[in-house]
């Protein structure tokens, strides 16, 4: 799937950055204010939820499918109502554009790729969260703004390595589950720390 961009002419040249993360996916950084909408080849419109943040305009997380938005500020992994998005992040560049990486490219030797979402819940407390995944799936972690720092760590090493995580690293699932792992998470972004949980499946 696609996010098709509208914007605005003005008198600069719109920009959008693709950043490639280290699971291979991409995560895609438009300017703040532009439109954003999902559709399929055929022209038709693609709903998508943001689980965990939302980075759309009055956006909140776990909130009903959409299939166009402003962005606002953040980044965010999303999922489609079809389950078949190859490029599910969005995220809104830095006014400056100096903070951001254009392109980050590491080769993984194996595993499925996996987001997670590096966020702070209502309370304040972070968080992270994603999708369940199996053993020897690679996880990349994502923060919801882009240049905050953030430290995971207590990860059993039979579940998964390394046992800390920082921004950048990816974690690869070594248990075979049906299993809910805990782990500590520090996030920059977040009054307090809190805890994460990594959703281990069955492996099919």
């Amino acid at each position: 799937m696609f996010g098709a961009i509208g914007l605005l002419a003005g008198c600069t040249k719109p920009k959008m950055t693709v950043e490639v993360l280290a699971n291979g996916k991409l995560m895609m950084y438009v300017p703040k204010g532009t439109t954003v909408n999902w559709i399929d080849e055929n022209n038709q419109s693609v709903g998508v939820t943001f689980p965990f943040a939302n980075p759309c305009k009055g956006g909140m997380p776990n909130g009903p499918a959409t299939s166009s938005c402003v962005v606002e500020n953040g980044q965010a992994i999303y999922a489609c109502e079809s389950g078949s998005c190859e490029d599910p992040g969005i995220g809104v560049e830095p006014s400056t554009g100096t903070d951001l990486k254009h392109a980050q490219a590491k080769a993984l030797a194996r595993g499925t790729p996996q987001l997670y979402q590096v966020f702070c819940d209502a309370s304040g407390n972070a968080t992270a969260d994603g999708p369940p995944v199996q053993q020897n799936a690679v996880i990349d972690f994502q923060p919801t703004n882009a240049t905050d720092s953030f430290t995971l760590s207590n990860f059993n090493p039979a579940v998964c390595n390394p046992a800390t995580i920082s921004k950048g690293m990816p974690c690869t699932v070594v248990m075979s589950g049906p299993i809910e792992a805990t782990y500590q998470v520090q996030y920059s972004a977040c009054r307090n720390p809190g805890t994460g949980k990594l959703h281990i499946a069955a492996s099919q």
